[in-house]
């Protein structure tokens, strides 16, 4: 019998990380990306694990962004043990101490994203005072054959970013659109253009390709650019704002798709306390 009183959070170590590969394996049918980033969030801090008789079930971490932005993500209980709070005991132990965090820094937001079916973490999200502020839609479609090589942009300031007031997504992360941002958009991310538009492409792991204008043109002949970008990868991903809902049905006739199928809302929400 499992009793939550013996669980306890603590922050991460480096004996953590086989229990950390081997609790992501029975998450997304073994897909997730906690594996692939542990090498910069070791050293990162504010990591924290779950751990039952010696065995990890789950984990979070806090992020602090520009502009003041903790960033909370990175939450996971093992698949065996979901369902029996420990989900509610790490968010918790991140709340906590991302409080002892703002008392130090008052003007601390705190701030997450997640995808609009997942309900436990909005709820979750809305009884600790979260309300969504931005909503996006993000597309995934196989990759194609053919590549083109964009022009990398490497000068450019925050005005780039004029089309996404207060937010620029960078994967299934957000910074806030500010000029002290600009130094990590330029360390994690890669500007793009091509003949028809201009693109930023990163991510923590899962990359994407966001639009930074309006996309009236013709997407099919963007492709082989998204596609040398990803490289071999099967698959290309992209982030549109929800103020550009009307090109959703050109932007599905090409083959993007959510992961549960044809999309008619947004299924990217940021929020923030």
């Amino acid at each position: 019998m499992f009793h939550l009183d013996q669980c306890n959070v603590r922050i991460v170590q480096d004996q953590d990380v086989k229990g950390l590969i081997s609790m992501s394996k029975t998450i997304w049918d073994g897909h997730d990306y906690i594996p692939t980033i542990l090498d910069k969030w070791l050293p990162d801090g504010h990591f924290f694990v779950a751990e039952y008789h010696g065995k990890i079930v789950g984990c979070v971490k806090l992020s602090l962004f520009p502009d003041n932005s903790l960033w909370f993500e990175g939450l996971r209980v093992h698949q065996r043990y979901q369902g029996k709070g420990i989900g509610k005991l790490l968010n918790e132990f991140a709340f906590n101490y991302a409080n002892t965090l703002k008392s130090l820094n008052p003007l601390l937001s705190f701030e997450f994203c997640t995808y609009y079916m997942n309900h436990e973490s909005l709820h979750m999200a809305k009884a600790a005072g979260f309300k969504p502020v931005k909503k996006y839609y993000v597309f995934e479609k196989r990759g194609v054959r053919k590549m083109l090589e964009p022009t990398i942009i490497t000068d450019f300031d925050i005005s780039l970013f004029k089309q996404h007031k207060d937010y620029i997504p960078c994967g299934w992360q957000a910074i806030h659109n500010n000029p002290a941002s600009i130094d990590w958009i330029k360390s994690k991310c890669t500007v793009f253009q091509t003949p028809q538009g201009v693109y930023l492409y990163g991510g923590l792991s899962q990359k994407n390709v966001l639009f930074l204008q309006e996309p009236k043109y013709d997407l099919r002949k963007e492709l082989p650019y998204f596609q040398y970008m990803y490289g071999a990868s099967k698959s290309i991903e992209i982030i549109i704002a929800s103020k550009w809902k009307k090109h959703l049905d050109t932007i599905q006739a090409l083959g993007f798709k959510d992961w549960e199928g044809p999309l008619t809302k947004p299924n990217m929400l940021v929020l923030r306390k």
